[in-house]
């Protein structure tokens, strides 16, 4: 999320957490509200919400057709989630880990 690619913007941006590993898949738009963790991102084959719990939820493309977002109910017993984008070669993004209980702060 940093606003350039200068030095000082992207060190700041990984310092403030405002980041995610890549090997293709991009990650558009990132959010929480009402207890769903929404997601937007470039063409996927599948989008994952990992939980703490050994959990998780998925959404498939379907008919070769990309999956381009998704909203998973976050689960009340977890402590933390993680997303995950794997594109239809198989690299993937992920997102940091969110804690629940800071973002209940938020």
């Amino acid at each position: 999320k940093a606003k350039n690619l200068k030095y000082r913007t992207v060190t700041q941006a990984l310092e403030n957490g405002d980041f995610y590993a890549s090997e293709g898949p991009e990650i558009h738009e990132l959010y929480v509200e009402d207890g769903f963790v929404y997601i937007k991102c470039s063409g996927a084959d599948k989008i994952s919400c990992n939980y703490d719990v050994r959990c998780a939820q998925r959404v498939f493309a379907e008919n070769d057709v990309p999956v381009t977002e998704a909203k998973f109910k976050l689960r009340e017993d977890a402590k933390y989630f993680r997303l995950t984008v794997t594109d239809f070669r198989g690299r993937r993004a992920c997102t940091n880990g969110y804690f629940l209980d800071s973002l209940k702060d938020e």
